[in-house]
């Protein structure tokens, strides 16, 4: 008994009578609709006095509430007097987007009925609202309805929170269970000097730190210069460092500046090819775990000449993102192109040049010619 009178007692006290929330409403209504008829006339930055606000703000008794309509007059006047006006027609900042009647309308909606998206059985309507949206958004920039997936955030910084460690979790699996010593080398991420700063804070919250972000300088438009990016890349891979990301940014907050993102996009294809699987990267690492000498012994011990003819190189070429011919994908991924008599390029492609070529090699070969051969199936046997 004593619990059902508290639950009753605490629900008026937090969600008032009937009558007294009818007109709490219509002074929430009314206090908005009198700052949106100010706003044109409303200076559109405060002055940054610390002290005003502060003494506007001492007018609040917590040993004394105010009732509900005075607090609301409150709020309304200290918010009206001390904030930047974002729905002002005389304001023009990048971000911060002026209100619009339905997101107010969103927003009382939420606040009343506190909707819980931590699993699809608390709230299998807003989900699946969140879903909806996210689908129409990926499909605004062409991906196909059945491969889009995601979540709302609450704004650049858990965004790209989130993104860094999708991206960690794409290039090294291991690091979802072992995080930072799973990575056999230090990875590193490149961004724009006009990047948002909210990548450093991810950085340093996935265990990387500052040192693992790379700022690449901008051009004239501030946009990322693509040549320093591509040559940074190259010159971090050489020294054994693993590039997994770049963060390409659809309009900085200084300057709203777009970077190349299809020039980028076509770097980061390019880069790819050095992923996990890439012969110079698992080279590096059994060169620093001192395994290369006897990872070797065991390719070339194994040596079995009935898989020359099925070797892919003896039958197909490789062709990279900018139509640059390589006998395979593995000599594509080392930059090891097709002999220097041959046609370089698939625009100049002549299949009777091709059908007798010799093939560049090296020591990776080896990796195809070893045991069962270089097939889905293969694998190193000695019988």
């Amino acid at each position: 008994m004593l619990s059902i009178l508290t639950s009753k007692l605490v629900a008026e006290i937090l969600m008032l009578h009937r009558s007294d929330r009818h007109e709490l409403w219509k002074h929430v209504i009314s206090t908005i609709e009198s700052y949106s008829d100010r706003l044109g006339t409303l200076p559109i930055r405060a002055e940054l006095d610390p002290t005003e606000v502060r003494r506007a703000l001492a007018l609040i008794d917590f040993k004394s509430p105010l009732n509900p309509v005075d607090a609301v007059d409150l709020v309304g006047t200290v918010l009206g007097k001390y904030q930047t006006h974002t729905g002002s027609p005389r304001y023009f900042g990048l971000f911060d987007p002026a209100p619009t009647t339905m997101g107010i309308a969103a927003a009382a909606l939420v606040a009343a009925f506190n909707p819980q998206l931590a699993s699809w059985s608390q709230c299998p309507a807003a989900i699946e609202m969140e879903q909806l949206l996210v689908r129409a958004f990926g499909e605004k920039f062409g991906y196909e309805s059945d491969c889009i997936d995601g979540t709302f955030a609450s704004g650049g910084a858990e965004a790209n929170h989130t993104a860094l460690l999708t991206a960690l979790i794409h290039s090294f699996p291991d690091f979802r269970l072992k995080g930072v010593r799973a990575l056999s080398s230090k990875p590193v991420l490149y961004i724009s000097s006009e990047g948002h700063h909210s990548v450093l804070k991810a950085a340093r919250l996935c265990g990387l730190g500052d040192e693992a972000v790379r700022v690449i300088p901008v051009d004239s438009k501030l946009r990322m210069d693509v040549d320093a990016l591509s040559a940074q890349i190259t010159e971090e891979r050489s020294a054994g460092l693993i590039p997994f990301l770049v963060v390409a940014t659809a309009g900085t907050t200084n300057a709203g500046a777009v970077d190349p993102l299809v020039p980028i996009g076509q770097v980061a294809a390019r880069e790819r090819q050095h992923g996990s699987a890439s012969p110079r990267r698992i080279c590096m690492q059994l060169c620093r775990s001192g395994n290369e000498e006897r990872y070797m012994r065991k390719l070339v011990g194994t040596f079995n000449p009935a898989t020359v003819d099925g070797l892919m190189c003896r039958n197909l070429v490789s062709v990279d993102w900018t139509g640059r011919l390589y006998d395979c994908d593995f000599n594509q991924m080392l930059e090891l192109g097709v002999a220097s008599e041959l046609p370089q390029t698939i625009s100049d492609f002549i299949p009777e040049k091709f059908a007798r070529r010799s093939i560049m090699t090296g020591s990776h070969c080896f990796g195809c010619t070893a045991g069962s051969g270089s097939s889905c199936g293969g694998a190193v046997t000695v019988s």
